[in-house]
């Protein structure tokens, strides 16, 4: 794809030095090979050569140009062509309108993509799978999941295809909106319409059921994967983890980290973490801690969520003294803190009967003006007042 561009664009300077016309068609091919390489900019100044050089823009070259300004989420100049098409009496069609629709939703402007994809009702393009796919992913990074929802009501309606796409579009939607039943039940669609179930509909529905604070969903899902033939990866790991985590299912979560070691699936901070918090949350912080060792021993790029959850460890543990080591461990590492763990630190001294040390804590948290919680403050004074 690299090279196919560039040799068009050498075609071009060729049949320029040796005076040969260039035409509509070969501006056009030009174009194409630029859209397929992702070269928007190239793409966009082929386009605007024809047009100084008199040359008549047709649906191919606005079309090539409006699909390589898509893959990079350039929606304004996206419309913009589309503009001039409808200005110069240019016949739309479903290729343009879908990539012009996509532009939009790449850019965040899915209202926009949605007016465009209202106006194509009005006019005679054919509404296929893929502009409805365009509209759909549009809505998704929108997080409109009741629009999802009817446009695939809509698609079943017309007995348009639905594919992979469709389906994952809409699920990814209701996960960013917590809505974990819907992304099921459009799972359960899935299968009844024969359509495959991909990694991204397990990731994007187990990560949705964990929003939604059903870990036994999730790990329902997770199960199905196999069942499925799909091999689960990092990502689908970390989200089933995840999801125990919010319940603290600290077993399943421990057992899900040590399946990602026997499958060879690579382990990364975010599993490490939501396993430690799961613990944590369990009370039980001697696993917590020991997850803290045997992580920092692998790979020592722990950020502020798991000392925040280490130290945080140490309190429910009274081991004030480590949760303060690990504090300097922060400081060494260069290591941003934050007001939670500046809170974990003040609850771990006080339940420790260091009063002096929940003070100078306490002073440090002024000093960086960031904000404690009364029940810290209340902390600080029953550690003083044990003292």
């Amino acid at each position: 794809k690299g090279g196919e561009w560039q040799k068009a664009l050498q075609l071009l300077g060729v049949l320029a030095e040796t005076r040969v016309e260039s035409n509509t068609i070969t501006f056009s091919a030009a174009i194409s090979a630029c859209d397929k390489a992702c070269e928007w900019q190239k793409a966009l100044h082929l386009f605007t050569s024809m047009q100084q050089s008199n040359l008549e823009t047709n649906v191919f070259s606005v079309s090539g140009v409006i699909s390589a300004c898509e893959k990079v989420g350039e929606w304004e100049r996206g419309l913009h062509l589309l503009a001039s098409m409808v200005r110069s009496e240019v016949e739309l069609n479903t290729v343009t309108c879908s990539a012009a629709i996509s532009a939009c939703g790449k850019g965040g402007q899915w209202e926009k993509a949605l007016q465009l994809f209202s106006e194509t009702a009005k006019s005679r393009v054919e509404r296929n799978t893929i502009m409805f796919n365009a509209a759909l992913s549009a809505y998704e990074k929108g997080s409109e999941w009741e629009k999802t929802l009817c446009l695939l009501g809509m698609m079943a309606r017309n007995k348009m295809e639905m594919d992979a796409i469709s389906f994952n579009a809409a699920i990814a939607a209701c996960e960013e909106s917590g809505k974990w039943a819907k992304a099921v039940e459009l799972c359960s669609a899935m299968t009844q319409n024969k359509v495959k179930l991909e990694i991204f509909t397990f990731s994007a529905a187990i990560s949705a059921c964990g929003k939604g604070s059903n870990w036994e969903k999730a790990c329902h899902l997770f199960s199905r994967m196999a069942r499925s033939r799909v091999e689960a990866n990092t990502t689908t790991f970390n989200a089933t983890i995840s999801a125990c985590e919010k319940s603290s299912e600290w077993k399943r979560a421990l057992h899900l980290l040590s399946a990602m070691a026997w499958n060879k699936v690579q382990s990364d901070r975010i599993s490490w973490n939501a396993v430690m918090s799961a613990c944590e949350k369990a009370s039980r912080w001697e696993k917590a801690l020991y997850l803290w060792d045997v992580q920092d021993r692998i790979n020592s790029n722990a950020n502020s969520i798991t000392f925040s959850v280490a130290i945080s460890a140490c309190g429910k543990g009274c081991e004030w003294e480590r949760a303060l080591h690990l504090h300097s461990l922060m400081v060494q590492r260069e290591v941003e803190s934050n007001a939670t763990i500046f809170n974990a630190l003040i609850s771990a001294c006080e339940k420790g009967n260091d009063w002096t040390k929940a003070l100078k804590v306490f002073d440090g948290l002024a000093g960086r003006k960031l904000e404690s919680k009364k029940i810290y403050v209340n902390e600080v004074i029953s550690a003083s007042t044990n003292g």
